[in-house]
């Protein structure tokens, strides 16, 4: 009897659902042919359509594509239909674009039609982490002896500065790179939960009702994580996603899929995640990060064989390759399972007497070595799946990997 009262409940859910949808689609016709004209903007058929199809795919619980020419309003056709989508169902709506300049024009159009709509969601810009200042390494920075300090670094700091582009373009790159934010030093300094703003965005994300803009890569990231039942960069509340610029998604998910993998990039995490245990109780992880150190120092001692072998022997110069093979050789790969489980052994270890509260904490460096632990498994199990190369930096070698399957990976 309950059974049945649940499918009828779970039936008039949807009903109301749709005829609440069905209501949006009154308010697109409004928008298109009377808001929108009376302040000054121009009637345009092809964006009405597109906003009437992408309501009827709502209605419907269908996917849409659609392809649009240039200047004919793509943005306020799918923003209209998504503000009053979010309204109506208080669950995130995500926009992914391909470039940072393509967010920060949706920044502007989302804001131009809010008001016209009445509506005053949360609106979060998500860009990479590169964009932002990193406090802790900018005071690290200032204080290093004989450094050299632009004063378009140390005036845009001392005004508040956060953003790159708040910067003088003046300012060099290089010298931007020493004071951004750093994948492997989030999570670890004291200032991330009251001052860094880009820690701020990424920890709204996961809680926010509103509009998120971010890249495809970002969203590829966030749905990676998904599926492998991590928690995501944002709140999994998200139903509707707008993938701006769809012709770019699969480079896309294919540069956000590649792993790359060196010794001193996994030196620095496990530096990175023992710094969530109080110094006083790092003692007790000294047996396992010696056995992940001398698991990894094996590991690319054997890589930077395999490349020195190859520049050796082959029948033409490879001194200067860009890529070497990966002997994926029986002998690499118990390497390579010796890594990976050290690297989650330590990981697990650390959460365990981290002091980090996670519950108000972004993802964190331990969480990082575990992921990159089981994707190293992965890779192990099923190598066929993946394309596997070595590349040199500097001295040092490096293990590159990508899916074969990236259209099966974006269908997912």
């Amino acid at each position: 009897m309950s059974y049945f009262w649940k499918m009828d409940t779970l039936t008039r859910q949807k009903e109301i659902k749709k005829a609440n949808l069905s209501a949006i689609g009154e308010k697109v016709t409004s928008f298109f042919w009377d808001i929108a004209p009376e302040n000054g903007f121009e009637l345009r058929e092809g964006q009405q359509d597109m906003s009437f199809e992408i309501m009827d795919a709502l209605i419907h619980d269908q996917h849409f594509a659609v392809e649009a020419g240039v200047g004919i309003g793509k943005s306020f056709g799918y923003l209209v239909p998504a503000l009053l989508y979010n309204k109506m169902m208080q669950k995130p709506v995500i926009v992914a674009t391909s470039t940072i300049a393509l967010q920060e024009q949706l920044w502007k159009d989302i804001h131009d039609v809010m008001p016209l709509l009445n509506l005053q969601p949360e609106v979060i810009l998500a860009k990479g982490q590169t964009h932002y200042l990193c406090h802790k390494r900018a005071n690290e920075y200032l204080h290093t002896k004989d450094a050299v300090i632009p004063k378009e670094l140390r005036e845009g700091i001392e005004k508040g500065f956060e953003e790159r582009k708040q910067f003088p373009a003046a300012l060099p790159q290089n010298i931007w790179d020493k004071v951004n934010v750093q994948r492997y030093g989030i999570g670890t300094c004291g200032f991330c939960s009251k001052k860094c703003v880009y820690h701020n965005i990424r920890f709204r994300l996961r809680y926010t009702a509103g509009i998120i803009l971010c890249n495809q890569d970002f969203l590829t990231a966030h749905l990676l994580q998904i599926r492998r039942e991590q928690c995501g960069l944002i709140s999994r509340d998200a139903d509707l996603i707008i993938v701006d610029e769809a012709h770019n998604l699969e480079d896309k998910v294919r540069n956000a899929t590649t792993k790359r993998v060196s010794q001193r990039m996994l030196l620095s995490l496990m530096k990175s995640a023992t710094n969530e245990v109080k110094a006083s109780d790092r003692q007790v992880l000294y047996k396992e990060t010696a056995a992940a150190q001398a698991a990894g120092r094996a590991f690319f001692n054997c890589l930077q064989a395999q490349i020195q072998k190859q520049i050796n022997f082959a029948q033409q110069d490879m001194r200067y390759a860009d890529r070497y093979f990966f002997d994926g050789s029986r002998h690499s790969l118990q390497l390579l399972a010796v890594l990976a489980e050290t690297i989650k052994s330590v990981a697990f270890s650390i959460q365990l007497h981290s002091n980090i509260a996670y519950t108000e904490q972004l993802t964190t460096a331990s969480d990082e070595l575990i992921a990159l632990g089981e994707n190293l498994e992965e890779l192990i199990e099923e190598p066929e799946d993946s394309l596997i190369w070595l590349e040199r930096r500097g001295s040092n070698a490096e293990l590159v990997y990508c899916p074969k399957n990236t259209r099966q990976i974006i269908n997912r």
